[in-house]
């Protein structure tokens, strides 16, 4: 089955400025704008906007009354930071909404009809197209019934752009658009349905967004994100499933991939076993360069394909008294548009309870400040 995805459903969207601690130097840091976009009431309920901190919150859905059944979830900005599009399910319907940024014209674009809970059937990786026309979303229920779509935010033109071949049996992954807005990036992945696993291969596609047409671009093992850049090369993650995860670039020109990382299994002799279930390897551009920063681990990684080096930003130390391999993790929450400052949160499964740092990383000085932030999810942060 899909490898499951860490989501932080309780964050908000900020409108505001990032409230900091002290830096190393005992100076106060310079707050950064943004804005954040957070259901509140747990995985369940309304939208609020807030800062990136999650103070000043005001409400963007109408609170909950007593006793309605509302779901409002997977807020995700418009490009420009103007709109919201949501996911709304109520007893009676599920939906594909669009709000914008200041609560007014709250519209449904579209409608599914009845269904279960979020938790069985959902709307899921709501992305907007680059000039923010569009929107193309994953719905689904039980395995191998997933359909990709892509409508435009007044629902119309609505089409249907991929679902698993009837043949097979496997699951789809929705990962954005070609930066020129006219296809969207996903994959399929081939998986046994009875005892929902993965078995492999993943096929990377591309479809046009009216749904004319699909094109194969890679097939690999397990590929679970993808990026294109302007050039033409796409930036995706491979072997999350059976092996670590690994960052490849595929070149337009040739067709081929080549790695960029080279992370090993754990020798099962020596201790506990390679763990995909904890792997993660997320990625960003870094806005002002053609520069790659990722994470594996508790190390924050720069690639530069100019001089194809890659550098390690910043390692993190270990919270606890002692901590293993693939029990931490670094989610890339936003990188500020001048490309100077990471938004970055902690995670160490290990001990009792899992325990969670938010920082802001200096990517020139390398300088780490904790901060606190509403959302580590990048769909759920604006910085203009």
């Amino acid at each position: 089955m899909p490898k499951p995805r860490r989501r932080l459903l309780t964050a908000t969207v900020a409108a505001l400025g990032l409230v900091l601690t002290c830096g190393a130097s005992g100076t106060p840091a310079r707050p950064l704008a943004g804005k954040a976009v957070t259901t509140i009431t747990g995985d369940c309920g309304w939208l609020a906007i807030s800062s990136l901190s999650g103070g000043d919150r005001r409400a963007l859905t109408q609170p909950l009354a007593r006793g309605e059944q509302r779901c409002d979830y997977r807020p995700t900005w418009s490009p420009d930071g103007s709109r919201v599009a949501f996911a709304r399910w109520t007893p009676n319907q599920l939906s594909l909404m669009v709000v914008n940024a200041d609560g007014s014209s709250l519209r449904q674009v579209v409608g599914l009809g009845s269904r279960p809970k979020p938790d069985h059937a959902s709307i899921d990786d709501i992305r907007w197209s680059p000039d923010g026309a569009r929107l193309a979303y994953w719905t689904g229920g039980s395995f191998g019934t997933a359909q990709i779509y892509v409508t435009g935010i007044d629902g119309a033109g609505q089409r249907l752009i991929a679902q698993p071949p009837k043949e097979d049996a496997g699951y789809l992954s929705l990962f954005g658009w070609t930066t020129d807005g006219r296809r969207v990036i996903y994959s399929y992945t081939v998986g046994e349905p009875l005892s929902l696993h993965y078995t492999g291969p993943s096929y990377l596609r591309t479809a046009s967004a009216d749904g004319a047409d699909s094109a194969k671009v890679v097939t690999e093992d397990a590929i679970v994100d993808a990026s294109w850049s302007a050039n033409g090369s796409l930036l995706y993650v491979r072997h999350c499933i059976s092996r670590p995860c690994q960052l490849a670039l595929r070149n337009p020109a040739t067709g081929r991939s080549r790695p960029l990382t080279h992370f090993k299994s754990l020798d099962c002799r020596i201790g506990p076993c390679y763990d995909a279930e904890w792997d993660e390897l997320p990625f960003m551009r870094r806005p002002q360069s053609k520069n790659i920063v990722y994470t594996h681990g508790r190390s924050i990684y720069e690639f530069s394909p100019a001089a194809n080096r890659t550098r390690t930003v910043r390692t993190l130390r270990c919270p606890r008294r002692r901590c293993r391999v693939y029990e931490d993790s670094i989610y890339l929450a936003g990188i500020t548009t001048n490309g100077r400052f990471a938004l970055i949160e902690f995670v160490d499964y290990g001990g009792d309870s899992e325990l969670t740092r938010d920082y802001r990383l200096d990517l020139r000085t390398r300088a780490l400040t904790r901060i606190h932030l509403a959302t580590d999810d990048p769909a759920e942060i604006y910085l203009p």
